[in-house]
C-alpha cells in the first residue's frame, strides 16, 4: 500500500493597462480630405485605466493506492485520489488622467472564488497468457465546482448603483472512464502494445468567471460558467525496444475530442473585440510520437520525446450569451513538438530534474497559435532509507510560457499575446509505507508528456494516478 499527500499554495499579482487618447482635429483643406489637411487643436486628453489582480491559489491531494497479487502472474489493483482546490482572487480598476491620480472603477471590481473538489476511484486487473498480457481498467469520477463572483457591494458591503450582479454557479459531474492494454511480447526484448484509454481535461478556474477583464479599450475579455470538460477517446498502437541502459517506443495514435474547449472572439457595434471560451464542435489528432529513455554515465537519466501529428478542427456556428453569434470555419495542418526530461543522481540521496517543453505553431479556432517553450527544475531528497521524499520545484524557470495567437475573422485581424503563469515555486512532501519497489507502471502512466490534443500542450501529462487521468 501507498499513501501520498501533498499541499500546495502560490500567490501572484497580475496588472493590465492601456492609454487612452483623445484629440480634436479641424479639417482646413478641399475635398477629397487628406490627413494632411487637419489640424489638432489645443485641449486634447489622455487617460489611464489600469487593472490589478491578485492570485490566491491553495491545492491538497490524497492518494492511496493497493495491490493484490492473484495467482503466479495476475494482479489487482485498487486505489483512490481526492484532490481539493480553492481560489480566492480579487481584480480593482482605476482610471483617470494619470495613474498616480486613479479613481476606482466600482463597475469593474470582482471578487472571484473558485472551490473544485474531485473524488476519482479506479480497480484494474491485469494477468498474461503465454505471450499475451492484457489490463482491464475502470476509474469513475465525481468532479464538483462552485464558483462565486463578487462585486463591490457584495465584498465591500457598500450599496452603489449601477453594479451587476453575477449569480452563484455550482455544477457536478460523474464519469466512467475505461481503459483495454493489450501486450505481445516478441524476441530480443521487443514488444508490441494495443490500448484503449478515455480520458478528460477540465476548465480551470480563471474559464468559468464571467467577469470581464479589461485588456485594453477594445478588448475584453470573461470567462463562461458553462463550460464542461472535454472527452476524448485515445487509441493506441506502440512498439517498445529494450536494451540494458536503453529503451526505445514508438507509437501511433488516433484520437478524436468531443466538446472541445476553445478560445472564441467576436465584434459587436460599438467595435469592441469580446473574447471568452466555448465548447465547440469536435477536433481529431492522429500521428506519431517517439520516446528514447536512455541512462548516461551511471547517473544521467535522459527522457527525449518528439510527437509528430495531424490535427483537425471542425467548424460550426455558436451563439454566444445568447445574443452574439460566431462563426468557426474548420481548419487542419500538420505540427509537431518536443520534450526532453534530465534527471542527474547526486550524493546524498539527492536528485535534480530538468524538463524543456517546446510546441510548434499549430492551428487554433479563429486562427493559429504561435510556437512557445518552457522549462521546469526540480530537486528532490530522500529519508529513511527512501520512505520519506521531499521534493522542491520550480515551474517555468524561465518565465517564458506566453500564447500568442493570430486571429483572423470575417471583421478583424489581430495579434495577442498573453502570459500564462509567472514564475511557481513548491514543495511536496511524500512517504511510502510498505515496499513499493518495482511498483509497475499502471495502465494510462506514460512518459514523454503525452497529453491532450496529440500531446500538443505537454502541459496536460497524466499525474501517475489510475488510468489515465487527464
Amino acid at each position: 500500500m501507498e499513501a501520498t499527500l501533498s499541499f500546495n499554495r502560490w500567490k501572484g499579482t497580475n496588472e493590465t493597462g492601456h492609454d487612452q487618447v483623445y484629440d480634436s482635429l479641424h479639417f482646413l483643406g478641399q475635398v477629397p480630405m487628406r490627413y494632411d489637411d487637419m489640424v489638432q487643436l489645443p485641449g486634447a486628453v489622455t487617460t489611464q485605466e489600469w487593472q490589478e489582480g491578485d492570485m490566491n491559489n491553495r491545492h491538497m491531494e490524497f492518494q492511496l493506492d493497493y495491490e493484490q497479487p492473484l495467482g503466479a502472474k495476475g494482479k489487482l489493483e485498487t486505489g483512490y485520489k481526492a484532490t481539493w482546490g480553492h481560489e480566492n482572487s480579487p481584480t480593482e480598476t482605476w482610471s483617470d488622467k494619470s495613474k498616480e491620480a486613479g479613481k476606482e472603477v466600482y463597475t469593474l471590481y470582482n471578487r472571484f472564488i473558485y472551490d473544485q473538489t474531485i473524488h476519482a476511484a479506479y480497480l484494474n486487473y491485469q494477468n498474461r497468457w503465454g505471450k499475451l498480457g492484457y489490463q482491464l481498467g475502470l476509474r469513475g469520477e465525481y468532479w464538483t465546482v462552485d464558483t462565486k463572483s463578487k462585486n463591490y457591494n457584495q465584498d465591500r458591503g457598500t450599496d452603489i448603483a449601477g453594479l451587476e450582479v453575477v449569480p452563484d454557479f455550482k455544477k457536478d459531474f460523474f464519469k466512467l472512464f475505461p481503459t483495454v492494454f493489450l501486450s505481445y511480447e516478441m524476441p530480443a526484448h521487443q514488444e508490441l502494445q494495443l490500448n484503449y484509454t478515455r480520458r478528460l481535461q477540465r476548465p480551470w478556474g480563471g474559464q468559468l468567471n464571467s467577469f470581464k477583464r479589461i485588456d485594453d479599450s477594445q478588448n475584453i475579455s470573461f470567462g463562461n460558467p458553462e463550460l464542461t470538460p472535454t472527452y476524448t477517446n485515445s487509441f493506441e498502437l506502440n512498439y517498445l525496444k529494450n536494451w540494458d541502459e536503453h529503451t526505445l517506443s514508438i507509437s501511433s495514435y488516433y484520437r478524436p475530442t468531443e466538446d472541445v474547449m476553445q478560445r472564441v472572439s467576436y465584434m459587436r457595434e460599438d467595435k469592441v473585440r469580446y473574447t471568452t471560451s466555448e465548447n465547440l464542435t469536435k477536433e481529431l489528432s492522429s500521428g506519431l510520437e517517439v520516446i528514447a529513455k536512455n541512462k548516461l554515465f551511471r547517473v544521467i537519466d535522459l527522457t527525449t520525446t518528439v510527437n509528430a501529428f495531424y490535427y483537425k478542427l471542425d467548424g460550426g456556428t455558436f451563439i454566444i450569451n445568447q445574443r452574439d453569434t460566431v462563426n468557426i470555419k474548420g481548419d487542419e495542418d500538420f505540427s509537431w513538438n518536443a520534450t526532453m526530461m534530465a534527471q542527474v543522481t547526486l550524493p546524498w540521496q539527492l536528485a535534480f530534474q530538468a524538463t524543456g517543453r517546446y510546441n510548434a505553431a499549430r492551428v487554433i479556432a479563429q486562427g493559429k497559435r504561435d510556437a512557445n517553450f518552457g522549462l521546469d527544475l526540480g530537486l528532490r531528497r530522500a529519508f529513511f532509507d527512501k520512505k520519506l521524499t521531499v521534493n522542491f520545484n520550480v515551474r517555468n524557470a524561465l518565465d517564458s510560457r506566453k500564447f500568442r495567437a493570430r486571429t483572423h475573422t470575417n471583421n478583424y485581424a489581430q495579434l495577442q499575446e498573453n502570459v500564462w503563469g509567472t514564475r511557481r515555486f513548491g514543495i511536496q512532501i511524500a512517504y511510502t509505507f510498505g515496499n513499493m519497489a518495482g511498483k509497475p507502471r499502471k495502465p494510462g502512466e506514460r512518459g514523454g508528456g503525452e497529453g491532450m490534443e496529440g500531446g500538443a500542450e505537454g502541459e496536460n501529462s497524466g499525474s501517475g494516478f489510475g488510468m489515465g487521468e487527464d
